[in-house]
């Protein structure tokens, strides 16, 4: 195993170790959950690529390719969900959130066809 592998394993125990903190601190809070959700899609990515990296198999491969998607599709707007939410911004912004909840939506539904990863 080289370095190149261990990044992504800190990286997953890090986010895990966020994940626990945020969440003993106060699990009832709405901006503690997101912020965990959006933790929980960094780690789910941060585990594919270490797989990814790991595999040499190009079916492997392609599985986990769509794997470090369906981590890293959520995070964008759960990231923006959580600065509303920092900001006591999402009744405002209500509608945007929603737009960004429905492109992330359709692309993770895309995510597992061709259209979205052909091989690799």
């Amino acid at each position: 195993m080289t370095i190149h592998n261990l990044f992504p394993l800190v990286a997953l125990a890090l986010n895990l170790t966020l994940i626990a903190l945020v969440l003993y601190r106060d699990f009832q809070s709405r901006i503690n959950r997101t912020f965990a959700y959006f933790l929980a899609g960094l780690a789910v990515w941060n585990f594919g690529v270490f797989m990814l990296r790991s595999t040499t198999a190009p079916s492997t491969a392609l599985f986990w390719e769509r794997a470090v998607f369906v981590g890293l599709i959520p995070v964008i707007p759960l990231y923006y969900h959580f600065v509303l939410l920092f900001l006591n911004r999402t009744q405002v912004w209500r509608r945007m959130l929603l737009i960004a909840y429905t492109f992330a939506a359709l692309f993770m539904a895309v995510n597992p066809t061709a259209l979205f990863i052909k091989g690799v």
